[in-house]
């Protein structure tokens, strides 16, 4: 899908493939929303597209995409914002936030100095401890709001380990990835 940019400014160097845009800058493609306040986009010769998004001291660079349904949505906020088109993985760096909703509903609200963010393979990472030049507050934290899995898991199963039915259901919340 084309990307579609919206800036005050720009600056487009066709040889090197960089393509710079600074103030009040939005890009969309297809349900994927990124505002800042300066973007560089990269493209290889092969077509991949990696972005880098910068706020502002006092205002963050946001970022919103909906999810293979129609209620699902994620979204997050950060001082910096890496996005790459061909892995679909987003980076929140720096006083990083993100949620996952469904529909009105939280179902996964996540902080820490750095958030990672992988749409095809649903995995989350954060850290909590910031590297050097990165703003956070020195832990991760993440809440994930249980949901009814898709299909319930045997009898057999959960009589057996008491704990797997509240795993399935974390898993599920978290993407497959189970919280530690």
């Amino acid at each position: 899908k084309p990307i579609n940019i919206d800036a005050d400014r720009s600056t487009v160097d066709l040889k090197k493939r960089i393509f710079s845009y600074s103030g009040n800058v939005v890009i969309s493609q297809g349900s994927l929303n990124i505002r800042a306040e300066r973007v560089e986009v990269r493209e290889t010769a092969n077509g991949r597209r990696v972005a880098v998004a910068q706020g502002t001291d006092g205002k963050a660079t946001t970022f919103r995409q909906k999810g293979d349904t129609r209620d699902e949505v994620f979204e997050g906020s950060a001082d910096r914002i890496e996005y790459d088109d061909q892995s679909d993985v987003v980076r929140f760096v720096g006083n990083a936030s993100a949620r996952r909703l469904l529909g009105a509903v939280v179902t996964g609200d996540m902080s820490g100095a750095i958030i990672s963010y992988d749409n095809v393979n649903q995995i989350f990472s954060l850290e909590g401890q910031s590297p050097a030049g990165v703003r956070g507050s020195g832990r991760a934290r993440a809440v994930f709001a249980p949901i009814a899995p898709a299909s319930t898991p045997s009898s057999s199963a959960t009589s057996a380990n008491p704990g797997a039915r509240g795993r399935a259901m974390s898993a599920a919340t978290c993407g497959g990835a189970t919280p530690a």
